[in-house]
């Protein structure tokens, strides 16, 4: 890598040799011979550089370019019809226009970044082809970046588009949580794990207990009051609940594209597995506020997919892990935390 820094140096340094060698020729034919044609050659020479930097900073004020997919929600892998529009708005030609292509990201059917484009004026240059997006997540894609430089490559300017194409890509439904799921099952069924949901006073059981001041009234047990004359309250009755809640812990900022996209995908495909076996499992997250969701079939699991994994693809803050995990006890039931930065599962103890 370090001789390929080397040798592109040294190729960069080639049009400033060649124009040296050219201004010097030109200021011994000046200096030697005179006339009209010596002198204009001379200051065409001489100012070549300021005339090239001006076309530069032009083409960057007056390049225009439009990127179009159908639709904003795209899926992992699967190619879309994508479009590209490059036009000069302004009065005047313009060339050594290259475009470039967010490759880590972005695949197309047909590479049209390996061209240099010149244009005349209002002049609109539009292409076809396919584009495939590589990883889950909300991210930009497409072009990303043009590179103008002058006829003989002395100068460049290599800048970001105004307009980025920015796409929201939802993940793959595959098995890479089955593992995981059934683990925590192996763990309940053979006694090593035990998950219970304590419900309050719409479940009360036939436990009772002697009326205490500040009881709720109703927790009496008055069918019991009439016959006895005794005041009692039941008790909350604990019962087994197959509810799964899993609380996503994204990284924010610090995340990867990467570790963005297997959480994604994770996600996704839990929540796939539990909808086809038509158990309950809720998902605690962060967009704007902690928010949850109750995947327990087939339709719900279509409205997760389509609504709720957009908006997790989107959060790029530091969420405060505390506020998802105490979401996640509080609402009882299995709880189980997915922390992007790690790629794994993990229980919470209770």
């Amino acid at each position: 890598m370090k001789n390929i820094g080397i040798i592109n140096r040294h190729r960069r340094m080639i049009p400033w040799i060649v124009y040296f060698i050219i201004l010097t020729g030109a200021t011994v034919l000046v200096s030697n011979r005179g006339g009209a044609f010596s002198y204009v050659l001379f200051f065409t020479i001489l100012l070549y550089p300021v005339a090239a930097l001006i076309h530069i900073g032009y083409t960057i004020a007056f390049l225009k370019i439009y990127q179009e997919v159908d639709g904003r929600l795209l899926y992992k892998m699967t190619p879309v019809d994508y479009q590209i529009f490059i036009e000069c708005a302004g009065p005047f030609p313009m060339a050594g226009i290259k475009l470039s292509a967010l490759m880590e990201v972005t695949v197309f059917g047909e590479d049209f970044t390996d061209k240099i484009y010149t244009l005349l004026p209002r002049e609109k240059v539009k292409f076809n082809t396919i584009m495939t997006c590589r990883f889950a997540g909300a991210y930009t894609a497409g072009i990303g970046k043009v590179s103008v430089e002058d006829c003989f490559g002395m100068f460049g300017k290599t800048y970001d588009i105004p307009i980025p194409l920015r796409v929201n890509v939802l993940p793959i439904v595959t098995d890479i949580a089955s593992r995981d799921i059934n683990r925590l099952y192996t763990e309940v069924m053979n006694g090593l794990r035990s998950f219970r949901l304590d419900r309050s006073e719409n479940y009360l059981g036939n436990d009772v207990r002697r009326y205490i001041d500040g009881d709720s009234i109703n927790t009496i047990h008055w069918k019991n009051y009439a016959r006895t004359g005794e005041l009692m309250v039941r008790l909350p009755e604990k019962q087994d609940s197959e509810m799964v809640n899993v609380g996503l812990i994204t990284a924010g900022e610090e995340t990867s594209i990467e570790d963005r996209d297997f959480m994604l995908e994770y996600t996704v495909s839990f929540a796939d597995w539990f909808a086809r076996q038509k158990k309950p499992v809720r998902f605690i997250y962060y967009s704007g506020k902690i928010k949850d969701f109750l995947v327990d079939g087939y339709d719900s699991f279509q409205k997760f997919y389509l609504e709720v994994i957009p908006e997790i693809g989107r959060e790029s803050r530091n969420i405060p892990e505390e506020d998802v995990i105490g979401e996640t006890e509080r609402i009882g039931g299995m709880a189980v935390i997915f922390k992007e930065d790690e790629g794994e599962l993990r229980r919470i103890d209770r």
